[in-house]
């Protein structure tokens, strides 16, 4: 499901409905171009209980998906887990697929179509993002380079560690992008690092070194406006498995690291998922931390100089655990933070957003949708967000109803159904 919102209201959408019969599916990434074109990606279940990729192009008024590296797919597990477009008639999407070893795959959309294609050396899509500077010019974190026509291996911190990992990168032009991850200082020490690409070489820097005590960090989250000016957001962790959330502010010469939501976080659990800067007087992080009652969405707001912290979704966490998982601003007065948070203390979870006007943080939930499973000749309902059917039940495929507009003579009738047929003496208009 994904929801758009057009300045006021959330309008919500179901994805690959007439594909997910085995009834389990999830978006895993969108890039949005403009108010008239996004595409998204993510994995669906069919009857005999497998996963398969999809994508799906909007156009202002409607979604149109289609299922990607279905040939590819042998033993019945693949997903989209990053997409990026540049124009309306080029986005590249990164997946994985399994055979007899879990393999890698990119589909490029050309306006009107999507087309797969194995990556080689393989690029490891999965818990990573990809990045399109031009349509010949894309860095998978995973540890790949686009070139329009050809994949190429690449580290971002060889100087480090050779095998260290990525899971972000920001790509602004062909000749300049920023990757984020962590890298083996030892065998047991895990370090944060931020590079830099500008056209030849990567050039890597540890951050968060001044938080870690020995325990290890790693970099979740990267937001650069210029050259000058970045933030990547995380985790540090200590010895004894505490961890906290930083930020470390790059202005052009140094990074400066702080640890954020630190007196939120009073049960040593806290982390960055996502950072999101429109200037360098203006970013939010979000992420989680712990107390006494459990887990907690948190954001974090940064003004040039400091970082304000405030715990967000609070009256809908009742079940101890909720989390912000993106955010996303335009401006200073306008951030959407989207996130997840428990029901209850005995599972199930659901979807929050969370709209930041410069003063308030307004948080909504998604609407529930209803979808209709059968096991044999027993039919169930299972009402929410991303309504899943029970094990060995699967999801009945409900088709859209549209309307038409019949008339006989002055007189107009409309007519709601799957396939709408004009009465008797009617004529559809």
């Amino acid at each position: 499901m994904i929801s758009i919102y057009n300045g006021s209201n959330w309008s919500d959408s179901e994805f690959a409905g007439s594909l997910n019969t085995g009834g389990s599916a999830q978006v895993r990434s969108v890039s949005c171009l403009s108010a008239t074109f996004c595409a998204i990606g993510g994995f669906y279940s069919d009857g005999s209980g497998s996963f398969q990729a999809f994508v799906s192009t909007f156009n202002g008024n409607g979604w149109t998906t289609q299922e990607v590296a279905q040939s590819l797919n042998e033993f019945g597990s693949a997903g989209v887990d990053s997409v990026s477009c540049v124009t309306t008639t080029f986005c590249i999407a990164g997946g994985h697929y399994s055979t007899a070893t879990p393999a890698s795959f990119a589909s490029a959309y050309n306006g009107s179509s999507w087309t797969d294609y194995v990556t080689h050396p393989p690029v490891h899509f999965l818990d990573s993002n990809i990045s399109c500077a031009s349509t010949s010019f894309c860095v998978a974190a995973g540890g790949g380079v686009f070139n329009g026509s050809t994949w190429s291996a690449f580290q971002p911190a060889a100087s480090l560690d050779a095998n260290a990992q990525a899971s972000t990168v920001i790509c602004r032009t062909s000749s300049f992008c920023v990757a984020g991850g962590g890298y083996w200082a030892s065998p047991s020490h895990q370090r944060a690092f931020v590079s830099f690409f500008y056209g030849a070489s990567w050039y890597p820097s540890e951050v968060a070194a001044t938080l870690d005590t020995g325990g290890g960090s790693y970099v979740n989250s990267l937001s650069c406006q210029t050259k000058n000016f970045c933030v990547a957001g995380g985790s540090v962790w200590g010895p004894s498995g505490d961890s906290q959330a930083f930020v470390s502010v790059y202005n052009g010469t140094s990074w400066s690291d702080q640890a954020i939501a630190h007196s939120l976080n009073t049960g040593g659990a806290a982390s960055v998922s996502s950072v999101s800067c429109t200037s360098a007087h203006f970013c939010a992080a979000g992420g989680t931390f712990k107390n006494q009652s459990g887990y907690h969405a948190f954001v974090s707001l940064y003004n040039g100089t400091t970082w304000t912290d405030y715990e967000t979704a609070s009256a809908l966490n009742t079940g101890g655990w909720a989390v912000v998982n993106s955010v996303y601003c335009a401006s200073a007065t306008f951030c959407v933070e989207v996130g997840q948070y428990a029901i209850s203390a005995n599972g199930g979870t659901q979807a929050f957003v969370s709209v930041y006007n410069g003063t308030l943080h307004t948080v909504t939930t998604p609407a529930k949708t209803t979808i209709t499973c059968v096991k044999g000749k027993v039919t169930k309902k299972v009402t929410a967000v991303n309504p899943t059917c029970p094990a060995g039940f699967k999801k009945v495929s409900v088709q859209s109803k549209r309307t038409i507009t019949c008339v006989k003579g002055k007189t107009t009738k409309k007519v709601t159904a799957v396939n709408p047929v004009c009465p008797a003496g009617y004529k559809k208009k």
